[in-house]
C-alpha cells in the first residue's frame, strides 16, 4: 500500500517477481478507516505498507484490526530507476510493532 502510484507499481512488481501473489491499493479509501474489513488484507499472508505515506489513522486502524497478517512497513529504496520496498518495522499479528533501526 502506498499513496505514491510509482512506488505502488514498482513495489507490486518487486513482490510479484519473488513469486508471491501481490495486490496493491492506495489506502485512501481503505474500509479499515471507517471500521470495515479490508478484503485484500484479510486474504493476505503478509502486507507491505509504505511507511512514508501511511497515515496515522490507517496505522491505528491496522493496530486495531483483530485478524490480520503481519504488516511490514517499508521505506522506499531506489535500485536503478525502480523503487523497491526496504523493511523498516513490522507490526505482528498481536499488534506489537518491532522497529529495526539497522534497516533504516
Amino acid at each position: 500500500m502506498s499513496t505514491n502510484a510509482t512506488r505502488r507499481r514498482d513495489w507490486f512488481r518487486a513482490v510479484a517477481a519473488d513469486g508471491d501473489v501481490a495486490n496493491s491499493c492506495d489506502g485512501r479509501s481503505c474500509p479499515l478507516l471507517s471500521g470495515g474489513t479490508c478484503e485484500l488484507l484479510a486474504n493476505a499472508t503478509t502486507a507491505v505498507y509504505d511507511e512514508q505515506t501511511t497515515s496515522p489513522e490507517l496505522f491505528l486502524a491496522l493496530v486495531r484490526t483483530p485478524s490480520r497478517p503481519a504488516v511490514v512497513f517499508a521505506r522506499d529504496s531506489r535500485i536503478g530507476r525502480a523503487h523497491q520496498p526496504r523493511p523498516a518495522r513490522i507490526l505482528n499479528q498481536r499488534g506489537a510493532a518491532t522497529i529495526y533501526p539497522h534497516l533504516r
